[in-house]
């Protein structure tokens, strides 16, 4: 399968490296985003949302590995004795291939974006929550108005529905820890305002 060489060749020097790539760089993008704000904020918070997209990561292709097995089960195509060396070998498997769509996303939309709204002091809850949800928006629009099968270019309204399912889970997963987690590491930080970073009104929600 075309996935299986992918695969391969992503667990070799070059992958490994061009994914080290893909990491560092949005650092580098991440200090320039945030300007004079810089000295205040750090690398540390995107460090933090970092660690916490892969977990999310995992949580997705983990759950998706065990209901797979579980289906396949149920219809008599593996045995329930073959669960965990199956069921982690796929989430190993899917979680690689998955860098290929997130870590561009995280590095070219997450990066800039959130030391945007960090800069106007906008990070707060509910902006997070419209950020995720305009993500998935677009993205299930974008997977939507590309259809790769006959099914899809012939029964739109039931592809749509099945985009958005199939879309929530990577989003709220990966997406909103990313995010929170830059959120939570500033909160932690409790960093001085520098120049570059306006302080919020004095009547605003600190949350």
């Amino acid at each position: 399968m075309p996935t299986d060489w992918l695969f391969y060749w992503m667990m070799q020097a070059p992958g490994l490296l061009l994914i080290g790539l893909a990491v560092f760089i949005p650092f580098i993008l991440w200090r320039f985003a945030l300007g004079h704000a810089f000295p205040g904020v750090g690398f540390t918070p995107l460090l933090v949302a970092y660690v916490c997209a892969a977990l999310g990561l995992l949580v997705v292709n983990f759950t998706w590995s065990y209901l797979e097995f579980s289906e396949r089960v149920t219809n008599g195509l593996l045995l329930e004795a073959q669960r965990w060396p199956i069921v982690s070998g796929w989430t190993i498997y899917t979680a690689m291939l998955s860098l290929i769509v997130v870590l561009p996303l995280l590095g070219i939309v997450g990066v800039p974006l959130s030391a945007l709204l960090i800069r106007m002091h906008r990070l707060t809850y509910p902006n997070i929550a419209m950020t995720i949800m305009a993500l998935w928006l677009a993205l299930t629009t974008m997977a939507w108005g590309y259809p790769s099968n006959e099914w899809d270019r012939t029964h739109r309204l039931e592809s749509l529905i099945t985009w958005l399912k199939i879309l929530l889970p990577a989003i709220a997963l990966i997406a909103g820890p990313f995010l929170l987690g830059i959120h939570q590491a500033l909160r932690s930080s409790r960093h001085a305002v520098t120049p570059g970073l306006r302080p919020p009104p004095a009547d605003s929600d600190p949350r």
